[in-house]
């Protein structure tokens, strides 16, 4: 008896133990992240001026775009606040020194940890991407293109030793707005004008 009582603190504790390693590995991969994906010579420009254009930008491969207007309207909101603090201002189309366009995609990512090599923890989650462009006005050409991902929720999580049973988890999708527009932000050109 004592010793099965043993084997189930045990088996409790490397299970305790898992699901702690799994939620800070899964803390550190929601910090936002951005990578510059393209980044040539900015036009010279008149004015310190943009303006937002709808224009059609690459998705992360295998993504889904996501049309959610209260968060696009919030990352507007604080990449204008960045542009601002550097100097620039909102403009109409015709009068911009560049334009800035934008898309919100969603991919679906599995994360396996197996830190006792013996029991393993499986994560289902969404992540979010932001792809921010800024174009040369006139010939709309992209002379810079950044893209910044963040955790949004877990969707599914799994423990097992030898089969895997998925349990849905009932999160709601959280966009961290002020971390994914921080991060792109900060890869942001230094424009002269």
């Amino acid at each position: 008896m004592h010793q099965h009582l043993g084997m189930l603190r045990a088996t409790t504790l490397l299970h305790v133990l898992t699901a702690l390693l799994a939620a800070a590995l899964l803390g550190a991969c929601q910090q936002g992240r951005s990578t510059v994906l393209l980044e040539a010579e900015a036009p010279a420009m008149e004015s310190r001026t943009y303006a937002w254009v709808q224009e059609r930008i690459d998705a992360p491969e295998g993504s889904a775009p996501v049309y959610e207007q209260e968060v696009e309207a919030e990352l507007k909101r604080r990449i204008d606040e960045a542009l601002a603090a550097r100097g620039f201002a909102v403009a109409d189309e015709e009068d911009a020194g560049f334009l800035v366009t934008m898309r919100l995609d969603v991919t679906l990512d599995t994360r396996r940890y197996d830190p006792f090599f013996a029991v393993y923890s499986l994560e289902q989650f969404e992540r979010g991407h932001l792809t921010l462009a800024a174009l040369a006005p006139v010939s709309y050409q992209p002379f810079w293109i950044a893209r910044g991902n963040a955790v949004l929720r877990e969707t599914k999580r799994a423990m097992t030793r030898e089969t895997v049973q998925w349990i849905e988890v009932d999160e709601e999708r959280e966009w961290d707005v002020a971390r994914l527009a921080n991060a792109v932000m900060e890869t942001f050109p230094r424009v002269d004008g």
